[in-house]
């Protein structure tokens, strides 16, 4: 028996020095690649996640090299409010590397597959990005490296991964951002150049989506406050002196990210503001009725509010019930769905596989209440309230934007959990810190990261896709068609 416990207790300190390694990070990143590039060579444009939307702009401003639209034209109406959008950078700089592309490559589906594989880039560097931000929480690797494994198993991670979307730019923003913020809280002095870091990367990430404001408040608050307990009145001299030691190319860059960045939030946000009142208005009041019928979201709500009259016909359930039945269940089964686009206004889905998703559920239902069980030693720590900050600022926008779009149309409609990926890393982190500080069994601990690996490898991640996907999914290619078919043969009976 005591022979069984020392082999036991081996092979758990083996498994530890490898999940601690730098190797098996790479293997994280290797993993979240090879599921992306199935997809990315699986699946025909457009994909379900808006890819003709952010194509077709890439595409446009390949042509014009000023990211600013004074006139839209009605070649544009297809993607909306395009001209007073607060969502652009991600397509102007995307234009560049399409530039490039479509100098030497005519073929559009090669140059959309070139443009996922730039996506894919994007989620690995935010990986990388989050994987800094997390060992300024903890130093434990296990943990954070038990995390990201989880995250890339998750179906919705390699599905983004290979989308040409916007949200995988504000995926490896936020990471750098969030990484710059600990490191400026953590610091013992004023230093402007992750002050100027965090302002400038904040500002890039506001005008790539808009979803990000609510983010960049909390990290204000953060900044301010400490700045407030750390520096107090000596605030001036302690950033003048800061900022005169950066060097040449340090202060003139990061004064011009700021500047430029500033700028361009005055000329989107501002006037949208003073203008239209609305920092998003919408898109008949900056164009029209008639115009914005070109874009299919907008058409399927008016249609519903206006011409259906869904709104009239609904007994709308009060903010608890809509929370409870509808908003959470889609929030949470999008991470775990598959679908894509087969035409203008069609969409196809797959079910979420059954034993991830449960699994998950149990294991984010274990977190919540360790956190709160040991929520008074967790808030003592400046670094927990940033994350609850941004991720509690951000779930809160988006209900309330989505609260207000059931109210217009009666659907509870527009709900997406790829806006909350960009938090979802730390949290997740803070979650299992929760389970480990609760449960202080190491066998115990071992069992339930184990459990809830098993459980999202079972159907989760590429195979969720392989198994929900049908050969109209897929390009119209032979060995595409075959691998896919073979794939899914082999995967869906093993499957529930």
């Amino acid at each position: 028996m005591a022979g069984i416990l020392v082999a036991m207790h081996r092979i758990f300190d083996r498994a530890h020095r490898v999940v601690a390694s730098n190797k098996f990070f790479v293997f994280i990143i290797a993993l979240l690649v090879f599921q992306a590039t199935w997809i990315v060579l699986s699946f025909r444009y457009p994909m379900m996640w808006d890819e003709y939307y952010h194509f077709g702009l890439i595409q446009y401003y390949g042509h014009h090299l000023n990211p600013i639209i004074s006139h839209q034209p009605t070649s544009l109406d297809l993607y909306g409010n395009v001209e007073r959008s607060p969502k652009y950078l991600y397509h102007w700089l995307m234009s560049f590397p399409y530039r490039l592309v479509a100098l030497w490559i005519h073929n559009t589906s090669a140059q959309i597959i070139i443009l996922r594989f730039i996506n894919v880039a994007m989620f690995a560097g935010g990986l990388v990005a989050f994987r800094s931000a997390m060992l300024r929480l903890i130093k434990s690797r296990v943990l954070i490296h038990f995390v990201l494994l989880v995250l890339v198993l998750l179906p919705l991670s390699p599905m983004l991964a290979a989308h040409i979307n916007y949200d995988n730019f504000e995926f490896l923003l936020t990471g750098l951002v969030l990484l710059w913020t600990l490191q400026f809280l953590q610091h013992t002095k004023f230093d402007m150049r992750l002050f100027l870091l965090v302002l400038g990367g904040s500002l890039a990430a506001s005008l790539a989506k808009y979803t990000f404001l609510p983010v960049f408040l909390a990290i204000l608050i953060m900044i301010v406050w400490r700045i407030w307990q750390r520096d107090g009145r000596k605030v001036w001299s302690s950033a003048h002196k800061s900022y005169l030691q950066l060097d040449r190319v340090s202060m003139v860059g990061l004064t011009l990210l700021v500047v430029v960045g500033g700028l361009l939030m005055i000329e989107r946000f501002g006037i949208n503001m003073v203008k239209y009142h609305n920092i998003n208005p919408d898109c008949a009041v900056v164009l029209s009725t008639e115009r914005c019928m070109s874009f299919s979201p907008y058409k399927f709500n008016y249609n519903a509010a206006k011409v259906w009259n869904i709104p009239a016909q609904t007994h709308f359930e009060n903010p608890i019930s809509y929370t409870v039945h509808d908003w959470f269940p889609q929030l949470y089964g999008q991470y775990f769905s598959t679908g894509t686009q087969l035409g203008p206004d069609t969409f196809a889905g797959g079910r979420p596989v059954s034993l991830p998703y449960k699994t998950l559920l149990v294991g984010v239902a274990i977190g919540i209440i360790c956190f709160f069980i040991k929520i008074r030693s967790q808030v003592r720590r400046q670094e927990v309230w940033l994350v609850a900050l941004t991720i509690g600022g951000l779930a809160a926008a988006l209900w309330l934007e989505d609260f207000a779009q059931y109210k217009y149309t009666g659907w509870p409609v527009a709900i997406q959990g790829r806006y909350l990926l960009p938090v979802l890393p730390l949290g997740m982190l803070l979650l299992v810190m929760s389970v480990q500080k609760v449960i202080k069994w190491q066998k115990v601990q071992i069992g339930l990261a184990t459990l809830l690996v098993l459980g999202l490898l079972w159907g989760g991640g590429v195979i969720t896709h392989i198994v929900g996907s049908q050969s109209n999914w897929w390009w119209q290619n032979s060995l595409v068609q075959r691998i896919n078919t073979d794939a899914k043969n082999v995967l869906s009976p093993i499957t529930f």
